[in-house]
């Protein structure tokens, strides 16, 4: 609702705002679930991708 919101009030929800095929997507997949994890385990989180305008930029070596 972050995104999906921020976008319609932006009048961009037609090209941001949802993870679907042909929106623009800035994003990083994380090896844990921060929104679960414990505080303290929350400054060794590691980024394993990352994605800019739906573009693969970065990828953690060995990660698949």
């Amino acid at each position: 609702m972050y995104t999906t919101w921020g976008a319609f009030a932006g009048f961009k929800e037609n090209e941001i705002g949802k993870l679907k095929e042909g929106y623009k997507a800035d994003l990083i997949i994380l090896d844990k679930d921060i929104s679960r994890a414990p505080v303290k385990d929350l400054l060794n989180t590691q980024v394993l991708r990352t994605y800019v305008r739906g573009e693969q930029v970065f990828n953690k070596t060995g990660f698949e």
